[in-house]
């Protein structure tokens, strides 16, 4: 890639607040299947796409990111802030006037 002249070879990563409760294995490290949506306010929130199994590939169709996991801790909670790595573009949060 690098060769061909790209200058980012790399996916964006971000900061993203977590929507809800995100479970996974403490023993490693996990990538989760995320919708990432900009709040107005700038800050990047993130989603579960559903049931994370490796056969699972429906939930990667509606990914536009992934949360990186660090192993050690079973459990992160809603508001936890945690690096997403973004695969596509985010849409900005509709505010609803009225």
């Amino acid at each position: 890639v690098k060769m061909g002249g790209h200058t980012q070879i790399y996916r964006p990563r971000e900061k993203a607040v977590l929507a809800h409760r995100f479970s996974h294995t403490a023993a490693r490290t996990e990538f989760q299947r995320v919708v990432l949506i900009r709040r107005a306010d700038g800050k990047l929130v993130a989603s579960t796409t559903g049931f994370q199994g490796s056969g699972r590939l429906l939930s990667m169709v509606g990914a536009n990111g992934l949360v990186i996991l660090p192993h050690g801790q079973d459990n992160y909670e809603a508001g936890s802030v945690v690096e997403a790595l973004i695969l596509d573009r985010i849409e900005m949060e509709e505010t609803i006037s009225g």
